[in-house]
Formats: structure tokens, sequence, C-alpha cells
């Protein structure tokens, strides 16, 4: 009995190159929840000015503040039904950069919190943000993950053409305004994460087109020196043998060609017959 695979695991997109990427992505942010906790960071700030003691306390932002996975897992769902691997790639590759750079600023630096509420009201959102709390012991990341990557998110799908981006603006808007309104970040550790995004996704892209370009580039140079080659020497020469030899030869000179490409010569070898 064969196992049918399923269509989306057949798809270019989800090449090696993404899973890999894939891969080190989980592995940064296993890190960032390793180093949560501020241990062994060497500097330890306060960045609190008064503005940060103006905003109101609203547990219910947790959900937008949570909701920053569920854009994550869409936005991968989406650019792999899109069938676009280049844009996955780009994805992927500022994720990982990105993540990498504020896993290496949190070993450096964290600061202390001093906004957030002593919970003592009742109620489902209150008990999870005493959760939450109790889950990062009194210290921030500098800069903001969740924003950080909330806004890289909505990059992405602003040069995927995803269609309803305005949706998706507004709905990264409020997952920004929610660390503060849940008193889990500084306003200034958000305006921070806002230009890091923005850098990642420029470096990974031009990173992807200028290998792109380099592959593209390989390909019409030997598309070209195998085709006019043997269409030149196929105009003097009618002998299959010798052209057939004459295939062989370029191929253990330039060691490209595969079968697919043997078989596109010998149909040129039969225009001249």
């Amino acid at each position: 009995m064969s196992i049918k695979i399923p269509t989306f695991l057949k798809s270019k997109v989800l090449n090696v190159f993404n899973i890999i990427l894939l891969f080190i992505a989980a592995i940064q942010y296993s890190l960032l929840t390793s180093v949560s906790e501020g241990k062994k960071s060497i500097l330890i700030l306060t960045v609190d000015f008064f503005l940060d003691y103006k905003i109101k306390f609203i547990p219910g932002f947790l959900i937008f503040y949570l909701s920053v996975y569920i854009l994550f897992v869409l936005l991968i769902i989406y650019l792999i039904r899109k069938k676009d691997a280049f844009d996955l790639s780009v994805f992927l590759m500022s994720v990982v950069l990105m993540w990498s750079l504020i896993n290496f600023a949190h070993c450096f630096i964290f600061t202390l919190n001093g906004i957030r509420p002593e919970i003592t009201s009742d109620g489902f959102f209150f008990a999870a943000v005493h959760r939450l709390y109790s889950s990062v012991k009194g210290v921030n990341g500098l800069p903001s993950w969740h924003a950080s990557t909330a806004i890289l998110c909505a990059i992405a799908l602003s040069r995927a053409n995803f269609q309803k981006r305005i949706y998706i603006y507004i709905w990264v808007f409020l997952i920004c305004l929610s660390p503060l309104f849940i008193k889990m970040n500084y306003i200034v550790e958000v305006m921070l994460a806002l230009p890091l995004p923005f850098l990642c996704y420029s470096i990974s892209e031009k990173a992807m087109k200028y290998s792109a370009s380099k592959e593209i580039i390989h390909e019409i140079t030997r598309t070209f020196t195998l085709e006019s080659l043997v269409q030149s020497v196929a105009i003097g020469l009618r002998d299959e043998g010798t052209i057939v030899s004459l295939i062989q030869g370029l191929k253990r000179m330039e060691k490209n060609t595969d079968e697919k490409d043997d078989e596109e010569i010998r149909k040129i070898c039969l225009v001249f017959d």
C-alpha cells in the first residue's frame, strides 16, 4: 500500500535550505526562553520614564500579546501555500538574524521591570497575567521580542502582496501596544524594536537576491556554453557518433551537465540529421 505524500511537502518552497532555517529559528527561540530570566546578563538597567506609569493596566491585551504566535504560524502557512520559496527564505533568514541579535542583546542587557502591578483581582485574564509575570522573574528583554516579531511578520506579508494588509497592520499595531498595557515592557523597549525587523529583512532580502542572481548567471552561462558550442560544431558535423563524443568531452570539462542536459543536446543534434 503506497503512502500518499501531502502536496505541500512536494513543493519546492519547503526545500532543504528553508527547513534548515526553520530548525535554526526553533533553536533561537528555545535560547530566548532559556535566557529570559536575566541571570547571566552583564548589565541590568532601568529605562522607565513618566509615560510608562501613565499607561493603564489592561489585562485583556494579553490576547494580542500571545497572538503573535498565531500570526507567525499563519504567515508560514500562507507563504507555503503561496509557493514562493524566495519570500519564505527571506522571511526565515530575517527571523534567524533578528532572533539571534535579540538573544545576543539579552545575554548582555536586561531591564528591571518596576511597573508591573500586584495582581489582587480575580478573573481569567488577571490570573493569566500573574502566571506570565511569574515566568519572567521581574526582568524585561531589550528590545521587545513580541513587537519586533510582529512587525517582521507585517513586512513579510506586505512584500508577499497579501491583499488584506490593513487588517494585518491593525493586528500588528495591537500586538506592539500589548506589552505596554500588560506592563511587560517599557516604551523604550518597544520603540527600540521598531527598526530592527526592517534592518534584518533588508539584509536578508539583499543576501537572497545576490545568491539568486549568481545561480541565474551560472545557469545562463552553462546553457549558453553548451547549446551554442554544440550547435556551432553540429553545423559542420553530420555524424551523430562524433557529436555524442563531443558531448562527453564537454561533460568531462565542465562537470555541470546531467541527464536532462544530455537529452536536450541530443534533441539539438536531431535537428541537423
